[in-house]
């Protein structure tokens, strides 16, 4: 399995909304809408893809001032893709393009993805606040 991750500059919503829905991405109980979705894209100022040939198999999508702070604001791996380090690989390089170690990464996690997160090296914070989005 030949994985090419790219930095893209725009990716389709459908492309994007269709490996959201296989990957279950934000929960299995919710989706984004395709308008959601699209603001999503055209708002990220880092974008990664994973690709197998020309086949999205997996999608990340950050926001950065790329001095001091990078936000995961989505990720997903195809389900047959999952399991092979395509999650960990595309947060690598979307760090790497934020400013690697020198700018705080920070997601937050549905239950689902707390042990991925963990399991590459991502430690929970205990110094950041929040205002949940309500649905």
């Amino acid at each position: 399995m030949a994985i090419d991750y790219k930095q893209i500059d725009t990716i389709s919503t459908p492309a994007a909304a269709s490996l959201f829905d296989a990957a279950d991405f934000p929960d299995p109980d919710y989706r984004f809408s395709d308008d959601k979705i699209a603001k999503m894209i055209a708002n990220s100022s880092i974008i990664v893809a994973a690709m197998e040939d020309d086949r999205l198999v997996g999608l990340c999508l950050c926001l950065s001032n790329f001095i001091s702070i990078c936000f995961l604001q989505a990720i997903a791996v195809s389900p047959d893709h999952k399991g092979h380090g395509i999650g960990k690989a595309l947060i690598d390089k979307s760090r790497d393009i934020a400013g690697g170690d020198g700018v705080t990464f920070v997601t937050v996690s549905t239950p689902e993805a707390i042990g991925f997160y963990e399991n590459i090296g991502l430690e929970r914070c205990r110094n950041a606040f929040i205002a949940a989005r309500k649905r």
